[in-house]
């Protein structure tokens, strides 16, 4: 594992360390991070780990709320028509309930108008807007969107349409025309935090409004609007990835308790359902938030019409917020199934071309392919082969894709420079989506992957821990006092260390092999390491070998009692381990070649054969095609991994099995049966009868 830290063990050890752990009372390490993260002084650190309410900017420092405030005042008191446009992601639809909800509270029931992710695209149409004069609008609210629709907001202005935007994405040249446009991102905005969300935006207007209208000092009125609207808040801002520093921390904290409390029926079903009927008994935290609300309301948009997650937020019926919940978990699991059929096949088109070896973009393409869901497969991809991807799905002459980067590479930056290929191209640096010819694509991959080097990762991926630990320093007041760093999200990660030569003692399977733990030892002191989503059965390592790891440090509470539990980001072989391992292939590899030493240790009996036979036929009806050695070996009782390997080799010699090694690992076996009726003679092996003498 090629590993970057962030802190030298010489600033653990400064003077400016040792200060900052003897005034606050820390450990070592945690006042290393801190130091390492930007807080030096006492001021610095009092304002990250204790945010106040009242520490919030004023709303009105972002420019154009003045105009803002100034026209929907009079549209509240004149009961004006409005209609808030918003967007079909998380962030959009959080935004949208919020400003709804608001409204509402000030006796206006809005409309509110979403865009189809399929028919319609982002951003703001003209039809929708010719729509909404029809239908007796008078104020258009956008939230989450309209930065950029300055011809659609002039169409709005030739039907009499007034329009306040608020948004946050970057901004052109030219601004909309129209009433307000509220951005922190606008070149001419003074505003000091620029990592709001859409929702954030909205909030700022909705907590100017109520400055407006009661009169209320600024600290008031956000404890007010709060502990109404702080979990939208912070689902949107979670959902969104935006910053969890400065302003953002404050929300977030605030919107994590009121989560706890279930203020809105709708969002506490649905954290009930996404949990199941084990709900966890600690405080909700931002991964409770981005790993189970927000793909859910996501999955809406995704896989049909964001309606219902807007309704979801909106209703005010338990008995509704139910049934709303129970539709939304099955609209993310059927966009798992779709996004596990899409990884599958795209794996499966990378496989069956060579040549995409030497791709440094990778440009894949399928008819069918669901366009809510290539997005998310395109980010798996690019994380697993540390290359920037775009997936295509094919419909008619046309692909619509989407597409995901590492850092270091600009994704529209490439996309501009080919814009000649493409119809339509936009996004951002990681993140990018395009409309392209069916026939241009195999010229498109071929351009892509001209462009020189420097615009593209490298192939050998880097990691990056914060702090190499020390096993002494892993202690559990270390782990504890690491929550004074939550909320942990983009922008203030949960602390990632590295670890290395950590023995593995024990491997235990949890909840049926799903997941796995580790017991690790190193210098006499032993750790439990969980590795989440990585079953058992198909792990490429064994009791006595060595890891050098990347981990996140926790605690578990057990019957009342802590300890020390390592939540594994990335694990890999040590050096010693690997140089190991090559000799063991290297000695397997002999006897296949028929240049090593003849073993009569080596060759496997009758029993091995037939408990291996036996072992691989129960698994297969289990559907499992991929295992590792270790765990057929735990599984059959087979010696060792020479052993096996001889075994599995004299199976395919004889026509009893198919199989291959995984590409990543030699340690894991990837295989299928053939149906086989006759009887089959071991003896026809010649691997075993050489080895047999």
């Amino acid at each position: 594992m090629i590993c970057e830290t962030g802190i030298s063990r010489e600033l653990l050890d400064s003077e400016e360390v040792r200060k900052i752990a003897e005034e606050w009372n820390f450990p070592l390490p945690l006042s290393a991070l801190l130091l390492n993260r930007g807080y030096r002084t006492k001021e610095e650190i009092t304002a990250f780990l204790y945010p106040s309410v009242g520490e919030l900017p004023s709303p009105f420092l972002l420019k154009d709320m003045d105009k803002a405030v100034a026209r929907i005042l009079p549209a509240l008191e004149g009961k004006e028509k409005i209609l808030i446009y918003g967007d079909y992601d998380a962030d959009g639809i959080t935004a949208t309930a919020l400003l709804w909800s608001y409204l509402k509270s000030k006796g206006v029931t809005a409309d509110c108008r979403i865009p189809d992710r399929f028919s319609e695209g982002y951003g703001i149409r003209e039809e929708a807007l010719s729509e909404a004069k029809d239908r007796g609008i008078q104020l258009i609210l956008t939230v989450d969107t309209g930065i950029t629709a300055c011809k659609e907001l002039s169409k709005a202005s030739s039907l009499g349409l007034d329009v306040v935007v608020t948004d946050h994405h970057e901004c052109k040249s030219t601004l909309p025309e129209c009433c307000a446009v509220v951005n922190p991102m606008r070149p001419d905005c003074s505003y000091p935090f620029k990592g709001l969300a859409g929702v954030g935006v909205a909030y700022k207007l909705i907590s100017a409004l109520e400055c407006r209208l009661t009169d209320e000092d600024e600290k008031t009125v956000n404890e007010r609007l709060l502990s109404q609207y702080g979990d939208f808040l912070t689902l949107g801002t979670v959902a969104d990835v935006m910053p969890l520093t400065k302003e953002n921390r404050i929300y977030v904290k605030e919107g994590l308790k009121l989560l706890d409390t279930g203020v809105h029926p709708g969002l506490s079903a649905l954290l009930r359902l996404a949990q199941g009927e084990k709900r966890m008994k600690s405080a909700c935290t931002v991964t409770t938030v981005g790993y189970m609300l927000a793909p859910r309301i996501n999955a809406a948009g995704r896989m049909g019409s964001a309606e219902s997650a807007l309704r979801l937020l909106q209703t005010e019926s338990p008995l509704e917020g139910e049934a709303l919940g129970q539709f939304l978990c099955s609209c993310n699991l059927q966009r798992q199934l779709e996004e596990a059929k899409i990884y599958k096949e795209a794996e499966e088109l990378l496989h069956s071309d060579e040549s995409y070896k030497n791709d440094r973009i990778l440009l894949l393409w399928k008819e069918g392919w669901h366009q809510g869901v290539i997005g998310i497969v395109a980010s798996r991809i690019a994380e697993r082969y540390g290359k920037p991807t775009i997936l295509v799905s094919l419909e008619g002459e046309e692909g619509k894709g989407s597409g995901r980067s590492p850092e270091g590479c600009n994704l529209v930056e490439l996309l501009k420079e080919n814009e000649g290929l493409l119809l339509r191209y936009g996004g951002h640096e990681l993140a990018a989506g395009l409309s392209v010819k069916r026939e241009l694509l195999p010229t498109l991959r071929l351009a892509l992957n001209a462009l020189k080097a420097g615009k593209t990762v490298g192939t050998e991926k880097v990691f990056k821990a914060e702090l190499e630990l020390k096993p002494a320093e892993m202690t559990l007041r270390l782990a504890s006092a690491l929550s004074a760093l939550e909320p942990c999200g983009n922008g203030n990660e949960a602390p990632v260390f590295l670890l290395r030569d950590a023995e593995i003692y024990g491997i235990q399977p949890l909840s049926e092999g799903k997941h796995t733990k580790l017991i690790l030892e190193r210098e006499g002191l032993r750790f439990a390491a969980l590795l989440f989503g990585q079953p058992t059965a198909l792990l490429p390592y064994s009791e006595g070998e060595k890891l050098d790891l990347l981990f996140n440090l926790s605690v578990n509470e057990y019957k009342g009692q802590g300890s020390v539990q390592l939540l594994i980001k990335n694990a890999d072989l040590a050096a010693s381990s690997k140089k190991k391992r090559e000799a063991e292939k290297e000695e397997f590899l002999a006897f296949c070649r028929e240049d090593g030493k003849s073993a009569q240790s080596c060759v496997p009996d009758r029993l091995d054969f037939t408990r291996l036979y036996r072992f691989l036929v129960q698994q297969n009806g289990q559907k499992r095609n991929a295992l590792s050695l270790d765990w057929i070996l735990s599984n059959t009782g087979i010696e060792n991994p020479t052993i096996l390997r001889i075994a599995l080799e004299v199976f395919r010699e004889t026509g009893l099995l198919i199989f291959r090694y995984a590409e990543e690992d030699w340690r894991v076996v990837e295989f299928s049966l053939p149906r086989n009726t006759q009887k089959t003679d071991l003896e026809q092996s010649a691997l075993l009868r050489r080895l047999k003498g």
